[in-house]
């Protein structure tokens, strides 16, 4: 289990106020951060201010896709990052403790998932792993919405963890190989629209979740991953037949 949903989970069993969560939380990273940068790591040299981008770095042509498609898989993360726990209170009976526990499924199944991704996608081929992550996600989303228990729920995070692992570094990957923009540009220009993803995420289930209810809003989330199931090939590399 990811040392952070442990930390949310035991704060939470513990009955930590808030105010000392997040003062102890922050005051842990800040050590820990403050430790690492003044750390002199081997080969480190000073590098030169970059210039600054002209315009902001959106995809176009052939990397517009693999944005969007990178896009629907960050955004369900973001959703699922944020909104897990409330859902499991709305949608089962789980106790405040036990609704911690989505996120922390969600992210086992991620890391599972990265790790063992490379052989998989060795095996599958990039556009047949794509499609299954997707299908996947989806998959998950229609399990966490129609049941109404808390273990199906968790099975059904646990499916678009294993999604939404994949999705992401083949985006980056193919940017990296796209023969028409420089490695950097292309990658920066696809993790605007990946990690925009992250942040417009949360704010958009939220705001749905007003309309109508925090349960249906998570069902915006398999539409999601069905666009990644129809828009597999993008990811593909440019050599390589879809």
């Amino acid at each position: 289990m990811p040392v952070r949903a442990r930390l949310g989970y035991l704060a939470t069993h513990l009955a930590l106020p808030l105010l000392w969560h997040f003062l102890l939380a922050g005051g842990l990273i800040y050590v820990i951060t403050a430790v690492v940068a003044a750390v002199p790591w081997p080969g480190e040299r000073r590098q030169p201010p970059a210039a600054k981008p002209r315009r902001l770095p959106l995809p176009h042509g052939a990397l517009l896709w693999v944005g969007v498609v990178a896009l629907c898989a960050s955004l369900g993360e973001g959703a699922v990052a944020d909104w897990s726990a409330l859902f499991l209170l709305d949608a089962t009976a789980a106790s405040t403790a036990q609704s911690t526990l989505g996120y922390a499924i969600f992210s086992t199944a991620m890391v599972i998932t990265r790790l063992i991704g490379a052989g998989l996608i060795l095996r599958l081929g990039t556009t047949t792993a794509t499609r299954l992550a997707g299908l996947s996600a989806a998959l998950g989303v229609a399990l966490a919405v129609l049941s109404g228990t808390l273990y199906p729920v968790l099975a059904g995070f646990f499916l678009m963890g294993i999604g939404y692992a994949l999705v992401m570094p083949l985006a980056f990957s193919r940017a990296a190989n796209d023969p028409e923009l420089p490695p950097g540009a292309a990658i920066a220009s696809v993790a605007t629209l990946g990690y925009g993803g992250m942040l417009l995420g949360p704010p958009l289930i939220g705001f749905a979740a007003s309309v109508i209810t925090l349960h249906y809003a998570f069902a915006l989330l398999g539409v999601l991953s069905l666009c990644i199931v129809l828009r597999a090939g993008a990811l593909a590399p440019p050599t390589a037949e879809p």
